[in-house]
């Protein structure tokens, strides 16, 4: 076996099992989602959110799953991090908005602040203390919300090669800035569910790109500029959140978007490698 293939392998075999036994143990805190039920959700992020409008293509994914149709809101002014939205009172107000509370907010960092807390204590604690702070605003307001936190990806590999767009500080390759980010997330959700005493999810949308990327035929997620999704990357990410939520078989969602059944036959395959669904 060649030395590249067993460390391909290798990554895929140890990113399956060091995943799929806690998302296994999560999947019981939460009741069954009635396909009857429309969630009232919000999307808190920046541009990684908003760009390719994720939050309707979640919304059309459960649709064609059979599930009505989630009410959903979001908010991603560009590059906004935790402590902005914290400090920001649109934010605060569309939290302790709405008729109906939210059943689950939705919480997407700045792209590289996690990594960079991976070398910065003071970024670290400033960022994790933002965290456990809209953990407790949500729930003060929505006392029965789902927190989920929206792990996203390193950048492009090739981004380290070419030396076109700046990747000082993230981590020495994609592989180790994703490493930065999964801890960097799990941190957030073990200190946010000491706070307000329940758990909180992760969907793990980066290591699902990690994974698409250590596969032998990738798809490319990234758009141009090397850190943003393409449509394929928030079709992705869309699809693991709706896993999330619903705790569901993919095998039901029909809608595609603008990328093509060969492509969404791929992601499901890769959502599943994560999930023991139902």
């Amino acid at each position: 076996m060649k030395s590249g293939s067993f460390t391909r392998q290798s990554i895929l075999v140890a990113l399956v099992i060091f995943f799929a036994i806690p998302l296994l143990g999560l999947s019981f805190w939460y009741k069954y989602v009635p396909k009857e039920t429309g969630l009232a959700i919000l999307f808190l992020g920046n541009s990684y959110t908003s760009n390719n409008s994720l939050p309707t293509l979640f919304q059309n994914i459960a649709d064609s799953a059979g599930y009505d149709r989630p009410a959903v809101s979001a908010y991603t002014p560009g590059g906004y991090s935790f402590n902005l939205f914290l400090a920001d009172p649109t934010a605060q107000a569309l939290i302790k908005s709405g008729e109906k509370q939210w059943e689950v907010v939705i919480l997407q960092e700045q792209s590289e602040i996690p990594a960079y807390s991976s070398v910065n204590s003071t970024l670290q604690r400033s960022s994790i203390t933002a965290a456990v702070g809209l953990a407790q605003l949500i729930k003060q307001s929505n006392p029965h919300a789902r927190i989920i936190l929206f792990e996203t990806w390193a950048r492009d590999a090739r981004l380290w090669r070419t030396n076109a767009v700046s990747t000082e500080g993230v981590g020495a390759n994609a592989d180790e800035m994703q490493t930065r980010l999964r801890s960097w997330y799990e941190e957030a959700a073990n200190a946010m569910s000491a706070a307000i005493g329940e758990p909180i999810s992760i969907a793990r949308v980066g290591d699902l790109w990690q994974i698409n990327y250590h596969s032998a035929h990738p798809l490319l997620l990234h758009d141009k500029d090397g850190s943003h999704p393409n449509p394929v990357g928030s079709y992705l990410a869309a699809l693991e959140i709706f896993s999330e939520v619903y705790r569901t078989s993919l095998q039901k969602v029909q809608y595609q978007g603008e990328i093509t059944s060969a492509e969404m036959t791929s992601l499901k395959n890769i959502v599943t490698q994560l999930y023991s669904t139902p």
